[in-house]
């Protein structure tokens, strides 16, 4: 049965490599297409045979390890695909039977090179997901079935980082109801009768403080370090663009960091605000679903109509940037989508108007500098066990690192420096490997060794003569029957 199992993965191999270097389209749907037709083979073939299901993966590992970068490379982004098609129709049943399926294609990336690769993408989806519509479920079933296919387990620290986060917003709650009990304990203090609002419904076509009604501020403080935030998209102050209604919980929250002692023991204390965030503002009686961005501009347009070089100005960020969160809000003549969707009879409408993911742009911005950037570590990790013949894959990855953040290929080479992870480098060192540039010890595995061109002959086997070719071409004297006649030939010896 064993050598049936290795029969099918090649069958396996051989079939994805055709499907998805000649095929035309979409790589990903290709990719998906493939996997469900084989899947159904497999098991048509063998039934639920655990080792022929096992072959199945090891022959599509094997076809995308043969597959040129940019090829697998649009592989990979499609892996994000499944989980926003299965929100609609997994989550309402509870149920993750559908969603396995959607996401059993992608568990092959699990220990391939570009596993990273698939990590990076998927943390630009969950990112948008999570900031745009907040959490739930979904996420962590999809870590379930995906959770070896993130090498540095950045989604996984995401989801942990927002739970810490929501921690840290109940505190500070706590401390707000703390202090106010605190207030009216004082000689002399009132209660308010009313409390100052910041943001609601409409008067008169414009979006505008309900009276009696107080903004709900919820402010997330996520880590850098796993979150992709592009420092194009950070604020400066945001009392310089918002009401007081709105920026004061802010501030509130910022020195209540400040002084927090399980906030000051594992994060710095200094905050960055960004324009990530998401509202929900009241127009007339329709509900918006928008950007942060996006209200700071529909509260500009309270007052009168602003030009986009004044948001420019007083915001600071790029054109494209503005113009993605003005995209939804307009229309190709320019005229406010607002008007017609929260026209009369339109009431308890809700609209999103949230701009378009950044993932979705993320492939065609990114795929060149991914490439690139693997370029260098292999042209290093080449460079570095030329030189050395041998070293150990923990020393291996320390100078390589140590390069990427000097700059520097060897004596005279030069190249801007990088921010790398070892995960980078050793996605580079399964490369290697694969394509038999490098190798390892059989004594020692843990020690990798460079091919040369030439490899040498292996020690302790026997020396054989050397072989030597030679042609001796004989000539017969021609004869009466065949004076043309002429005979060749060749010996080796």
């Amino acid at each position: 049965m064993r050598g049936m199992a290795q029969c099918w993965s090649s069958v396996v191999q051989q079939q994805v490599g055709l499907g998805l270097g000649l095929g035309a389209g979409d790589v990903a749907e290709r990719y998906c297409g493939l996997y469900r037709r084989l899947r159904g083979a497999t098991e048509e073939l063998f039934g639920q045979q655990a080792a022929f299901l096992g072959a199945l993966g090891q022959g599509f590992a094997g076809a995308l390890l043969q597959l040129p970068f940019l090829t697998a490379l649009h592989v990979s982004p499609g892996g994000v695909a499944p989980a926003p098609g299965s929100r609609s129709s997994g989550g309402a049943a509870g149920s993750t039977g559908l969603l396995q399926q959607l996401l059993e294609p992608f568990v092959v990336f699990s220990g391939l090179e570009f596993a990273h690769t698939f990590e990076h993408f998927y943390r630009l989806y969950l990112g948008d997901r999570l900031l745009a519509q907040g959490p739930s479920w979904l996420e962590g079933a999809v870590l379930e079935q995906l959770g070896l296919c993130f090498p540095r387990r950045f989604p996984q620290q995401m989801l942990s980082d927002l739970a810490e986060s929501e921690e840290l917003q109940r505190q500070f709650r706590l401390f707000q109801l703390q202090e106010r009990d605190k207030r009216l304990l004082e000689p002399g203090a009132e209660s308010p009768e009313h409390e100052v609002s910041g943001a609601a419904g409409p008067a008169g076509g414009q979006v505008l403080p309900a009276p009696g009604e107080a903004p709900e501020v919820t402010v997330l403080a996520l880590s850098p370090r796993c979150w992709p935030v592009s420092p194009l998209c950070r604020m400066a102050e945001p009392g310089r663009f918002f009401p007081a209604a709105l920026s004061s919980p802010l501030g509130a929250f910022a020195a209540f960091c400040g002084q927090s002692q399980s906030w000051a023991g594992a994060r710095p204390r200094g905050l960055q605000w960004t324009w990530l965030g998401r509202a929900e503002l009241r127009f007339g009686d329709c509900v918006l679903h928008v950007s942060t961005l996006q209200m700071f501009v529909l509260l500009r347009f309270n007052g009168a109509e602003v030009a986009v070089e004044s948001l420019l100005q007083a915001t600071g960020l790029p054109a494209e940037l503005l113009q993605q969160a003005l995209a939804p809000l307009t229309e190709g003549e320019g005229e406010a989508v607002l008007l017609r969707s929260c026209a009369p009879g339109a009431s308890g409408r809700q609209l999103r108007l949230l701009p378009r993911q950044r993932y979705l742009r993320a492939e065609r911005a990114e795929s060149g500098a991914l490439e690139r950037k693997r370029n260098v570590l292999c042209c290093l990790l080449s460079r570095i066990l030329k030189a050395e013949k041998r070293l150990h894959i923990d020393n291996l990855v320390f100078r390589v690192l140590a390069a990427c953040q000097k700059g520097e290929l060897g004596p005279g080479l030069q190249f801007p420096s990088f921010c790398c992870h070892s995960v980078d480098v050793l996605s580079c060192v399964l490369h290697l490997l694969n394509q038999g540039y490098l190798r390892r010890q059989e004594e020692r595995p843990h020690v990798l060794e460079y091919v040369p061109d030439e490899s040498p002959e292996p020690p302790g086997s026997q020396a054989q003569p050397p072989v030597a070719f030679q042609t001796v071409e004989i000539k017969t004297a021609p004869s009466p029957a065949a004076a043309e006649r002429r005979q060749t030939f060749s010996t080796f010896r």
